[in-house]
Order: structure tokens, then C-alpha cells, then sequence
């Protein structure tokens, strides 16, 4: 839904922190109704202050929820986070996402990024989430509960990944099939996978990976313990401690590449979270051995005060190798 004139000059009045966006919201995000974030700038009840607890940072975080639009319209809007709109933004400059890709987003949970994918990818596109939260799957979603950084967890993905109709709408009654027939023929494509080498299991199926990870406490207690072999937990943004977010983000930001390199498409993109530091130059001269093009962005909608950056990595080289590109990251490995 296009914006109207008179629509875009009241929310560049109400949100001023982000009307340049906002102005360009509708025909960056199909399917998001942006003329509901109208709404959003109506002032938040008073009872509002009751979630609050007698601690004086409990009481600056609700303030700063309080007053964050970004915050306000993605409730209004039904997204499960203000998150969603720092990966509108980034697509609206890069233009990463099309209709019938193939996306996996990393640290989905609790989904925000991968609303947005479907809205982008639709119609005939896979979209895949993973997570070691659980975490109820958006409509039109695949997802995994597990540590991304297990190995088998990543192998049982690329399994996923190489089936090409898994993760997709399925019309097999239109094409005169019954869900047995499809059954079938999904258990027979899942057989003709086990011959192939584990290092080739998934190659060139993805055209986007997303990552939105970071690094998590540990959790010794909670309902999801037992359900998971390896309890290692991303239940918090940052620890406060800028050095140990920083090589943490970078890690699994390094993780997120090798598996890159292994799924994407030649000429795919790649779209990573970090929190910068003195390891973050070495990273990206890693991302630009594999890609193409490499650019650092900081979305408007990310808090100012955050110390967190997205790199935006385009086309994939089609010949690059996990030897190639971890040389050039000694320090990383």
C-alpha cells in the first residue's frame, strides 16, 4: 500500500528520527501495512509504567522502550520485533531480497527478520530460520531448535536445504497429486541424498543468508534444557563487556561465513551482525575473498549508543574455498 502525500508529511512530523525511512517504507516493504504506524505515535498508557521494577536501569530501559518509535511500530504493525525494520532498511539500499529465493536466517528467533524475508521472497520462495530458542515459527516458515554452531545441527540443515521442494508451498493436488504421492516423493529424494559427500550435501542451494547471532549466556535452568544435547544459550543482546562482545560477535560471524561458502549460490549475498572492535577489519578482508562487493552499515533504525554494525556481502565468487578465505583471517581461526 502506497503512502499518501498527506499520510507521509504526518509521520515525518511524529517520527522525526525516522521519517526518511518511514517516507520510503511502502514500496520498500510489500505486504508491511505502513499506514497503521500512524497508530504508533499515539501516546502509551500510563499503565505502561506498572511493567516496570524499583531498579533505576529497569526504569531507563522501559523509558527508552517507551519513547522508541521503531519499538511502538513494530507493535502496531504485529512484528515480533523492532528488529524487523533494521533488515528493511539494509534491503531497501542493497536490494538483496526478490521474489522465490531461498533464505536461511540465523538467530531467527524470535522471528522479526524472518517476517520480513517472506514478505520480500514471496511468492514461491523458502524461507528457513534457526535458532537454539524455541520459538513458534512464523507463518510460511521452516525452522530449526538447535546450537548452529554443532555440526550436526548445520549437516541436518544442509539435508533440508538439498531437498529443493522442502521448506516450500506445495501444489501437488493442483498437479494431479495426493499427499501419499507426495510423501513418496519426498522420501525418495530424501534417499538419493545419502550418497553424496557431507561436504557437498546443500552446495549452491541458498541465495541469502542472514545473520542476526549473538553470543550467548549459559543457561543452566529453564524448559528447553532437556530438550537440547548442547545448552548453550542466546538469551541477551550484549554482556556490557565491549571486548568479549565483540570477539564473541565476531566468531560466530566467522561461522556464519564457512557456511556461506558451503550454501550460497555463486553470486549470492550475505548479511551478518557484529559488534565492532580491533577484530572486525580482519573479518571483512575475509568476506571480500569470497564476495564480490563488501560494505558496512549501520541501519537507522539501530539505536545510536548500540556499538553494533551490519556487513552487507554481495555476489558470491563462485570459485572461493574455506582455505582461501580463512588464510587471510589468521587471527580468526
Amino acid at each position: 500500500m502506497r503512502l499518501s502525500s498527506r499520510a507521509v508529511s504526518l509521520l515525518k512530523a511524529s517520527l522525526r528520527p525516522s521519517s526518511a525511512f518511514i517516507a520510503r517504507l511502502s514500496p520498500a516493504a510489500p505486504g508491511i501495512c505502513t499506514s497503521c504506524l500512524l497508530a504508533s505515535v499515539s501516546p502509551i498508557p500510563a499503565g505502561a509504567r506498572a511493567y516496570a521494577s524499583d531498579s533505576a536501569s529497569s526504569k531507563r530501559w522501559v523509558a527508552r522502550q517507551v519513547a522508541d518509535p521503531y519499538t511502538r511500530a513494530a507493535k502496531t504493525e504485529q512484528l515480533r520485533s523492532r528488529a524487523g525494520f533494521k533488515l528493511m532498511q539494509l534491503n531497501h539500499t542493497h536490494k538483496f531480497l526478490k521474489p522465490g529465493m531461498t533464505v536461511v536466517d540465523l538467530g531467527y528467533a524470535p522471528g522479526a527478520w524472518t517476517e520480513v524475508a517472506i514478505q520480500y521472497t514471496k511468492p514461491n520462495s523458502r524461507v528457513i530460520g534457526v535458532d537454539i530458542l524455541p520459538s513458534v515459527p512464523p507463518p510460511g516458515a521452516s525452522t530449526f531448535q538447535g546450537n548452529f554452531l554443532c555440526e550436526k545441527v548445520q549437516h541436518s540443515l544442509k539435508l533440508f536445504l538439498a531437498s529443493a521442494g522442502r521448506g516450500r508451498s506445495q501444489k501437488h493436488f493442483m498437479d494431479g497429486h495426493g499427499y501419499l504421492e507426495a510423501e513418496r516423493e519426498e522420501e525418495g529424494g530424501r534417499a538419493g541424498l545419502h550418497g553424496i559427500r557431507d561436504d557437498n550435501v546443500g552446495k549452491n542451494t541458498v541465495d541469502v543468508v542472514l545473520s542476526d547471532m549473538c553470543e550467548p549466556w549459559p543457561l543452566k535452568v529453564g524448559q528447553w534444557v532437556n530438550g537440547i544435547k548442547q545448552p548453550y544459550v542466546r538469551l541477551m543482546n550484549v554482556s556490557g563487556l565491549k571486548t568479549r562482545d565483540h570477539v564473541h560477535s565476531i566468531d560466530l560471524c566467522v561461522s556464519a561465513l564457512l557456511f556461506c561458502i558451503d550454501v550460497l549460490k555463486p553470486g549470492g549475498d550475505f548479511v551478518c551482525k557484529y559488534y565492532s572492535g580491533g577484530h572486525d577489519k580482519e573479518f571483512e578482508t575475509g568476506l571480500k575473498r569470497a564476495f564480490e562487493k563488501v560494505t558496512r552499515e549501520k541501519p537507522e533504525s539501530s539505536r545510536p549508543e548500540s556499538r553494533e554494525g551490519y556487513f552487507v556481502a554481495k555476489m558470491k565468487k563462485g570459485s572461493v574455498t574455506k582455505e582461501q578465505v580463512l588464510a587471510v583471517m589468521p587471527n580468526l581461526v
